[in-house]
């Protein structure tokens, strides 16, 4: 009979704090991708959150069938469900910033952090359209030349084209100092060229601008124009001058032949038919066999090809996705009191879904003193998972509002709103 008082006076399993064992590794010091909780922690309550579980499911009242290790795994996975995704939303704010960054646990552990915004992930993802883009940029652009023959429009580029070394301090107005683009691509071993552009265009309108106000070319040259004691000059507004000159080059793309080229394969037609000699110049990529057959997935995020990458790899991993980005698990000593009331609620939830568990195995009633006892596991288990996902769609919905994008738009909002307030607070007088 006083085993059976003492039942109702206690707990069925009370617990120390050093009772706490994590199912999980808690190394924090390893620089690979496991190892990486830190859980330690947890067990600055461990005993008070098995006294809180047990109270809460019906202890001393009724026993709890959860050893104290089940609701220390409880109380585990919650942490490890919260820093889940807190961290899953942190990486969703930074992770354009975040992006081809090192991986290293030691140094640049992203917990709890706040990382300094950088681009160098975006332009090195960028860095494969240098070749393509205009201006043209990066390495692979060549620079060349076709020297034009009056009344000649289509013309050979490989044969009759010339290629124009970068390193040339000084271009030179003699074409055979320089080897023809059937010579380069021997010289480097390209199947063929890919042109970029043809810097083929009419001579500028300013040339043939005349002021309809005298008898001379007005700004001959961009310098000052000629002028006799019969001449009569009229100060007019600038804009006239810039209607009349942008009226002579739309005239000049309606109603003339405009200037323009056409390339058919290795052939180039230049319109119209060029009436004195000069040089064209363009720019052009090589490309040889490696720049034709490789892959998207054999090169890194470095630009170097897959086996110089493999070897750097091997030294520094690199941020590629959420799965390497340097995450801890948050530490439970170092959370606010709303983060760690979420935590033990869920904690919570999931030893309600464990002892539905353990109680759904028993069918009908248990004989007690005093009466039957009826199971109810099925409900436990619907009330477990309904509080577990309650508690994640909230943090969730509440993490959206605080990711950069959200802040920017509600400073951004707050920022108008106060200039609206301000326009009706009436300006002081200001004695000097």
């Amino acid at each position: 009979m006083a085993h059976y008082v003492d039942f109702f006076d206690g707990l069925t399993q009370p617990a120390e704090d050093t009772d706490f064992e994590p199912i999980f590794n808690t190394g924090s010091t390893s620089s690979s991708l496991q190892g990486v909780s830190d859980l330690s922690s947890l067990s600055a309550e461990a005993a008070e959150i098995v006294t809180w579980v047990r109270l809460r499911l019906g202890e001393p009242i009724v026993s709890v069938e959860l050893s104290n290790q089940q609701i220390f795994a409880a109380f585990e996975e919650a942490n490890l469900t919260y820093s889940s995704i807190i961290n899953t939303y942190y990486a969703k704010s930074w992770f354009a910033d975040l992006l081809g960054l090192k991986v290293n646990y030691d140094k640049n552990d992203l917990t709890m952090h706040l990382p300094e915004p950088s681009l160098q992930g975006l332009l090195k993802y960028a860095n494969s359209y240098n070749q393509y883009s205009k201006p043209f940029v990066g390495d692979n652009i060549q620079r060349g030349f076709i020297r034009l023959v009056p009344g000649k429009q289509r013309y050979k580029i490989y044969k009759d084209g010339y290629f124009l070394p970068k390193d040339q301090e000084q271009i030179s107005a003699d074409d055979s100092e320089y080897s023809n683009l059937e010579q380069y691509m021997i010289s480097t071993g390209a199947v063929s060229l890919e042109f970029k552009n043809f810097h083929y265009y009419r001579p500028s309108t300013y040339g043939r601008y005349v002021d309809p106000y005298s008898a001379f070319m007005w700004l001959d040259n961009y310098q000052q124009g000629s002028n006799n004691f019969i001449t009569a000059l009229y100060l007019v507004p600038i804009w006239q001058d810039i209607l009349r000159m942008s009226m002579l080059k739309t005239s000049d793309q309606v109603r003339r032949s405009d200037y323009s080229y056409q390339v058919f394969g290795d052939e180039i037609l230049f319109i119209p038919s060029p009436q004195s000699s000069h040089r064209i110049y363009f720019e052009f990529v090589p490309v040889d066999d490696s720049y034709e057959k490789r892959e998207p997935w054999t090169y890194g995020l470095t630009g170097a090809s897959l086996s110089a990458w493999e070897e750097e790899y091997k030294a520094s991993q690199y941020i590629t996705g959420l799965q390497n980005v340097p995450f801890r698990d948050v530490k439970y000593s170092e959370l606010n009191s709303v983060a760690r009331q979420w935590i033990r609620m869920y904690a919570f939830g999931v030893a309600q879904e464990m002892l539905g568990r353990v109680r759904v195995k028993y069918s009908g009633s248990i004989e007690i003193p005093g009466g039957n006892l009826s199971t109810d596991g099925d409900s436990l288990i619907t009330e477990g998972k309904e509080r577990q996902t309650t508690l994640m769609d909230k943090l969730k919905e509440e993490l959206e509002q605080f990711t950069n994008e959200a802040i920017l738009e509600r400073k951004a909002k707050d920022t108008e709103n106060l200039n609206k307030v301000l326009q009706y607070v009436p300006l002081g007088i200001f004695i000097y």
